[in-house]
């Protein structure tokens, strides 16, 4: 019989290359659809084209939302699929062609005709500002690798005196936007200690892909895994796999709301309780919101399992981030997570509250 350990080894894995599969496959077939717009001030811009005239060009982008730019300020327009492809167009040297018989010898000797002379090989290559591709590495690959923007934070609560206290914290998020394809990475982490007692011990990480599916964009499909543990909570391994629709409530450049409807897979493992698998229905609603400087960005989740209403979890996630100067920005994160039934001897719910520093790439 497979012991427990080998059985979670397994779970891992199987996690492991569905975030790969949900992530690599939409980009694959998505990549005609993206552009690059080249500025004459030497910045640059990849989204998806929505439309262009002799006035202007917009790009609808994943982290500036659409963008409209006057053709006065553009360099160049250049698909993606196009990069790295110099075009190389050679004309092969000919053979001249034999002289011509001499004239009669009663024409006159200036009217001799000389051969032409053999045409110089030409070659013009037209190349871009980016760098060579890597011919070792597919294209899809790179594609896939680049273009990705978000934010790392990190922070670190001390304490010293009656009792010595320690707490470090690492979130980070990541963006693509790919034509229709959307994909999201989080990834959230704790360790802390108090009087050398551990008080936090937990790591956790998400991978989500949207494709918008109507014609205004605002529906869409989506597919997501998560994995990850908390020693605090008595939870050697938690991972789930599923996917739904999605739709946005709110689409604009600086407000985006979204609910989404979708089923999932949901598995705990216990390290003082039985393990708990279920198909659970998903209800869950995102937004993100800018108000002058300051970015709110707010996530929930209610998974009810099918078989047992009375077996469930919620899931919220708030975060306040403000720009100190480039790249540099101030958060205040605050993280709820509720289980209606977690292992032998653990509280319902774990509430954080951090303060991190964050760069911005």
């Amino acid at each position: 019989m497979m012991s427990p350990r080998r059985r979670r080894d397994l779970r891992s894995v199987a996690s492991l290359w569905f975030t790969i599969w949900i992530l690599c496959l939409p980009h694959c077939l998505a990549a005609a659809e993206a552009w690059v717009v080249f500025l004459k001030n030497g910045d640059r811009l990849t989204g998806e084209l929505v439309s262009r005239n002799d006035k202007r060009v917009v790009i609808k982008s994943a982290i500036a939302g659409r963008v409209t730019i006057a053709r006065g300020e553009i360099d160049r327009l250049v698909p993606v699929s196009g990069l790295n492809r110099p075009s190389i167009s050679q004309t092969s040297p000919t053979t001249s062609a034999a002289p011509p018989a001499l004239p009669p010898a009663s024409a006159p000797a200036a009217a001799a005709v000389k051969p032409a002379p053999a045409p110089a090989l030409t070659t013009s290559v037209t190349t871009t500002n980016s760098p060579p591709q890597d011919p070792f590495i597919p294209g899809w690959i790179t594609g896939i690798a680049t273009n990705w923007h978000g934010n790392f934070q990190a922070g670190l609560n001390l304490g010293l005196g009656t009792a010595d206290r320690t707490t470090f914290y690492a979130n980070g998020s990541a963006a693509k936007k790919w034509g229709r394809t959307v994909s999201t990475l989080t990834y959230n982490a704790a360790y802390g200690e108090v009087n050398g007692v551990q008080n936090a011990n937990m790591m956790a990480g998400t991978a989500k892909v949207d494709v918008e599916i109507s014609p205004n964009r605002r529906t869409y499909a989506y597919g997501q895994g998560a994995g990850g543990y908390d020693a605090i909570r008595k939870i050697d391994l938690e991972y789930l796999g599923g996917g739904g629709l999605g739709y946005r409530l709110i689409d604009r450049p600086k407000r985006v709301l979204a609910a989404e409807l979708g089923f999932q897979y949901q598995s705990f493992d216990y390290s003082t309780s039985d393990d708990l698998s279920s198909v659970a229905v998903r209800f869950g609603q995102n937004l993100t919101t800018t108000v002058e400087k300051l970015t709110i960005s707010q996530r929930f989740g209610f998974t009810p399992s099918v078989e047992d209403f009375s077996n469930y979890q919620v899931n919220f996630f708030l975060t306040f981030s403000y720009p100190l100067f480039k790249p540099l920005t101030l958060n205040l994160n605050l993280v709820d997570q509720y289980l209606s039934k977690p292992a032998a001897g653990v509280q319902n719910n774990d509430l954080q509250i951090q303060t991190t520093i964050g760069i911005t790439f």
